[in-house]
């Protein structure tokens, strides 16, 4: 199942991150931080409920054009999914996701 994630979600969240990223714990409480402000994500949970992948967008931001209009930008930043859930369509579907949460 791939859904928006909620706050529960994060210290599976982090965990997954540092697996896939290796990224530090200064990083990691900054990024989930802002995370609320700067964009959102979806999950995709296994049968038990287990996080098995992450997809991280960021939104809300604004491209100025060379004629000088303005568009809405979001950003897909990054996809995480657990080793063991890999290879089964997880990140794209999640990818399909979090471009939805662009728009």
């Amino acid at each position: 199942m791939i859904r928006e994630y909620t706050p529960t979600d994060v210290p599976a969240m982090r965990a997954l991150w540092r697996r896939v990223f290796h990224e530090s714990e200064v990083f990691l409480d900054a990024f989930f931080r802002l995370l609320p402000d700067i964009g959102s994500a979806v999950a995709a949970l296994g049968e038990s409920g287990e996080l098995l992948g992450a997809a991280y967008a960021l939104t809300g931001f604004e491209w100025q054009r060379r004629d000088g209009t303005r568009a809405q930008l979001g950003y897909l930043y990054a996809v995480a999914v657990d080793e063991g859930a890999r290879d089964q369509g997880i990140g794209a579907a999640l990818s399909k996701a979090a471009a939805e949460l662009c728009r």
